[in-house]
């Protein structure tokens, strides 16, 4: 668990060393400024989005959020409260806000619209519904941005993707296959592997051990795109102390092999850094 551990926070410095360094900035000047805030009507039309078409965008009168001051211009006054997990294409540990979701009616008519779309059709967020739980995901999310950064896609948009295991997990081969990840892994809610990276999920794609479903409102699986908005800096305040984690789990425990983003997630909220070592 301690080297786990070591990994986990090893994965999310190294991403957060970078992000501070792109926009040359320490880390203790950052403070509460990363918040993740909603944007305002006008940022969400200069990045070609329609702020009043984002679907489940949040009121700060739901459960989801609260209203807020904040001095930026980008943003308006409610803090969103619920924080994601995912993995980026590495692996690597993310924290990210769901902003809402998209429908292609939902981006605007003219340049930066087209850029918007581009973005969100060259960035995917991979999600995993549980067959055993209704409405519940068997994993957190796979956020694949390695064609685009905070700088092309502002508003982190991506087009939504549903995976599925086939029933070729049974056969010799699955087995194989689906005992190696699950080693390395360990086991999603449903009890199958967890999947934390590009390569893995390409790997299972390959060998028709998964299928990758594209939402779509028309087939009733929901909008196709989505804002996720990862928080590239959770430390120095951004993660609230009244912030809660939508974790993957059963009831308030997380499950094994993602119990470190719910763990990793308190200290950040108490201390405004990781865990000791």
């Amino acid at each position: 668990m301690r080297i786990y551990k070591s990994i986990f926070t090893a994965a999310l410095t190294a991403i957060l060393a970078l992000t501070v360094t792109a926009h040359g900035q320490s880390g203790e000047g950052l403070l509460e400024d990363h918040r993740p805030f909603d944007y305002s009507d006008k940022y969400y039309e200069d990045n070609g989005v329609f702020g009043h078409e984002v679907i489940g965008r949040r009121t700060g009168v739901d459960t989801f959020s609260v209203f807020d001051s904040n001095s930026d211009l980008r943003f308006r006054g409610v803090r969103i409260l619920e924080t994601r997990t995912a993995y980026d294409h590495e692996g690597k540990p993310l924290y990210w806000a769901f902003y809402g979701d998209l429908e292609r009616s939902s981006f605007t008519f003219d340049k930066a619209g087209e850029q918007a779309m581009e973005a969100a059709r060259s960035t995917s967020v991979y999600f995993f519904p549980s067959t055993k739980i209704a409405g519940a995901q068997r994993q957190s999310a796979l956020i694949d941005r390695r064609e685009n950064n905070p700088e092309k896609n502002p508003l982190g948009i991506g087009a939504a993707v549903e995976v599925a295991y086939t029933r070729k997990v049974l056969t010799k081969e699955g087995r194989v296959i689906m005992n190696d990840i699950l080693g390395r892994n360990g086991k999603s809610l449903d009890g199958l592997p967890v999947i934390k990276t590009i390569s893995q999920l390409n790997e299972l794609v390959r060998y028709e051990l998964v299928t990758l479903t594209a939402r779509d409102i028309a087939i009733q699986n929901g909008a196709p795109y989505v804002i996720a908005n990862v928080i590239e800096e959770p430390r120095f305040g951004a993660i609230a102390p009244d912030a809660y984690l939508n974790f993957t789990g059963n009831g308030d425990k997380p499950i094994d092999a993602e119990s470190q983003f719910f763990e990793q997630f308190e200290c950040l909220k108490k201390t405004g850094g990781f865990c000791e070592q």
